[in-house]
């Protein structure tokens, strides 16, 4: 009788210990996608802090953007002004060429002026196209 219970003792240790095995190797598998867990999550707090920088870095571009696009309107807009007033400065220098005798030749300083205002109308109209091309290219981007 002692030998039986023996037995069913020994045989319900050996139970135990395959459970504590299978309850051990339950416990090795869940720490081991606990690990696997806290690494994805680090990794993700990586990738969220270099995403948070990126976004930090295009909103500074931005705003250096809008600066940029200030300036540009301010120049465009002064270099407009400053075609408004040699065209308006040659319309007048027409109309008083008009209003003289046209049979009379211009004096050597109408001539000058004549030439000075093309001059400076010339410039400007190349300014102007320099600045509304910067103005294309910085709405493009």
């Amino acid at each position: 009788k002692l030998q039986k219970e023996r037995a069913v003792v020994s045989a319900a240790q050996e139970s135990r210990k395959g459970e504590l095995l299978k309850v051990d190797q339950e416990v090795s598998k869940l720490l081991g996608d606990m690990d696997k867990t806290t690494a994805e999550m680090k990794h993700a707090r990586g990738s969220a802090a270099a995403l948070g920088q990126e976004l930090s870095s295009l909103k500074k571009s931005l705003q250096d953007a809008k600066k940029s696009r200030a300036a540009l309107d301010a120049d465009l807009a002064a270099a407009k002004s400053e075609l408004a007033d040699i065209e308006q400065s040659i319309a007048h220098l027409t109309s008083d060429l008009n209003d003289k005798d046209m049979s009379s030749t211009l004096s050597k300083e109408d001539a000058a002026q004549m030439i000075a205002l093309q001059t400076e109308l010339e410039g400007a109209e190349s300014n102007l196209a320099k600045l509304l091309t910067e103005q294309t290219t910085l709405e493009k981007s």
